[in-house]
């Protein structure tokens, strides 16, 4: 913001063309996900993530740096998509949760390099400069997949454009995906717009924190968002033996996260523990993708993981940019009380999310059956070998 000039609006479109990148990704990634696999698709969409941060640590303008942005974004679009499409074609729910919890962990691992290591480290080391080494880091990753992940894709089936597009119609109009859709696209997308941005603002403008305690209160969050796919990873399988499935773990995370978020909107004291309660229930939103998975036939997992990340991250480009606006607009009209304005779009986020549990919670009985063909009535079903209608 400083060294560009960026005002809180400008700030929020240059962090959300990340999401708005790689939702705009989703759709063909997974068409190709599904038929070339993970180790072709993400070492070359990681060597444009690394492009966008050379040209990130080089730009100048705010055209160059939300451009920057969106090639990262694009080169990161289906780093968590790729292992779920493949755990969905070889693991029951059970088994993708806890493996896909397992790749949560790892990424939560590297999501708290981004609060106070970073912090530290630009102590003594410019932005630019940063950027630059992680672009390194990226490409000696993209390699290492090249060179270790096996290939291991059925022959995939020759399906047309129109095809295909009939496919993901089918996919992005099923119940089971319209009932997870609202959900994921504010509760998820939220969590990153919080995550990912406006608690560094809310923690200073609003409660008072200076930088330093603000960057330690996103690092118990990512703590404990980190320790709950642990709990995730090791407990679902026992929890599955038990009767306790995918769905209830995952209305348990959504009870959390929506008894903190209230928490914080309303400055209830103790806001340590309350982003801590936070990152936990956060934790779950991973379980999204096991349960579209659990209602769709196994042939079509790339295309319903990437479908529903696109949902997510329209939410996150949506609440990360909209609550920039409503905060630039709102304390413009409030005499430039940002404090305020804060609180107003930290409310209007609680109020969007509780109405999307309300519609998770209608729908929760007419989901609860397995897995059913996409569109029985469609042609693009009789692309794929193996669905059958239920």
């Amino acid at each position: 913001m400083r060294d560009l000039g960026l005002l809180p609006g400008s700030l929020g479109l240059v962090t959300g063309a990340y999401l708005f990148a790689a939702a705009a990704i989703q759709l063909p990634a997974g068409v190709v996900l599904d038929r070339y696999g993970a180790r072709r698709v993400e070492s070359a969409l990681l060597v444009l993530a690394a492009v966008g941060c050379i040209t990130f640590a080089t730009a100048d303008s705010l055209p160059a740096i939300i451009a920057a942005r969106g090639l990262i974004g694009a080169g990161f679009a289906v780093c968590l998509m790729a292992p779920l499409s493949s755990f969905a074609r070889l693991h029951d729910a059970a088994g993708q949760a806890s493996l896909g919890a397992w790749t949560m962990f790892a990424g939560g691992l590297g999501t708290l390099m981004a609060a106070t290591p970073i912090e530290w480290a630009l102590s003594f080391l410019p932005w630019r400069a940063l950027f630059a080494c992680i672009a390194a880091v990226i490409l000696c990753v993209a390699l290492w997949l090249w060179i270790q992940i096996p290939d291991a894709l059925a022959p995939a089936s020759k399906t047309t454009v129109r095809q295909q597009v009939r496919i993901m119609r089918s996919v992005m109009l099923h119940r089971r995906f319209l009932w997870l859709a609202p959900l994921c696209f504010t509760g998820v997308g939220i969590f990153f717009s919080v995550q990912g941005l406006w608690s560094i603002a809310w923690l200073m403008e609003v409660e008072g924190c200076d930088r330093a305690s603000a960057a330690g209160h996103l690092s118990v969050m990512g703590v404990f968002a980190v320790a709950g796919h642990l709990v995730i990873a090791f407990s679902t399988r026992h929890l599955a033996r038990r009767g306790v499935l995918v769905r209830h773990i995952l209305a348990a995370g959504v009870a959390l996260n929506l008894l903190a978020l209230g928490a914080i909107a309303a400055q209830v004291p103790g806001t340590y523990g309350w982003f801590a309660i936070y990152g936990l229930g956060g934790a779950i939103n991973i379980l999204p993708f096991t349960l579209l998975n659990e209602g769709l036939p196994k042939e079509l997992s790339g295309r319903a993981t990437t479908a529903l990340n696109l949902v997510i991250f329209s939410g996150g480009f949506f609440y990360q940019w909209g609550t920039g606006a409503f905060v630039e607009l709102a304390a413009e009209s409030l005499g430039g009380n940002r404090g305020a304005a804060l609180r107003g779009g930290f409310f209007l986020m609680l109020l969007s999310y509780a109405a999307a549990i309300i519609w998770f919670l209608y729908g929760w009985r007419r989901n609860s059956s397995g897995t059913s063909s996409p569109d029985p009535q469609s042609s693009a079903t009789a692309a794929q070998p193996g669905v059958r209608n239920s």
